[in-house]
């Protein structure tokens, strides 16, 4: 197994470059090398952001039961740390990604099936394109990997409400493509 780093300036389709292979096995006193062009492209998805609030559970973008946090049994997002939280409620993971961000809670629910909807409009408009892309990023996959229903909506895309790895790639691959067509 070999990997090859290929750095991207950009999010989207990226074409394979040309590389070389090349090894000098068995007893390393001859070089035998050729260059490799693959037909492959790669999909650049936007970078997560560090700094992402925490998912948006207010109004009208999740469904479900009550959004209280005051059940025990299912992890059903964050809000803000408050004095009287248990320390061990704290979501340190995400405080860490932050870097100097708010404490976070982890609030929990019963059983009830939740939905979320990570919405381009729910954002303020003082963000630009691409850090409402590297927000939303960050928000699919803290719902993904907190096992949770979400939808998508941004420009031309809609995705319904649904959780696992197809869901997973069919959000990041909207955002990667958002702007670029389906090229």
């Amino acid at each position: 197994m070999a990997t090859l780093d290929v750095h991207a300036k950009k999010r989207g389709w990226l074409p394979m470059p040309r590389f070389t292979i090349e090894t000098t096995w068995p007893l390393g006193l001859v070089r035998a090398w050729s260059y490799a062009v693959p037909d492959l492209n790669c999909l650049i998805y936007p970078k997560p952001a560090a700094k992402a609030p925490p998912l948006p559970w207010s109004g009208a973008s999740a469904r479900g039961s009550t959004r209280d946090g005051r059940g025990a049994d299912d992890f059903s997002g964050l809000r803000n740390h408050q004095v009287a939280d248990p320390p061990r409620h704290v979501a340190w993971k995400a405080v860490a990604r932050q870097q100097d961000g708010p404490l976070l809670t982890k609030l929990f629910e019963g059983a009830a099936a939740q939905q979320l909807w990570l919405d381009w409009e729910a954002l303020p408009d003082a963000i630009d394109s691409e850090q409402r892309l590297s927000i939303l990023a960050r928000w699919i996959l803290d719902a993904d990997a907190a096992g949770l229903a979400w939808g998508l909506r941004i420009p031309a895309v809609r995705l319904v409400p649904d959780n696992g790895p197809a869901q997973l790639s069919a959000g990041l691959r909207a955002l990667a493509l958002h702007d670029h067509g389906a090229r």
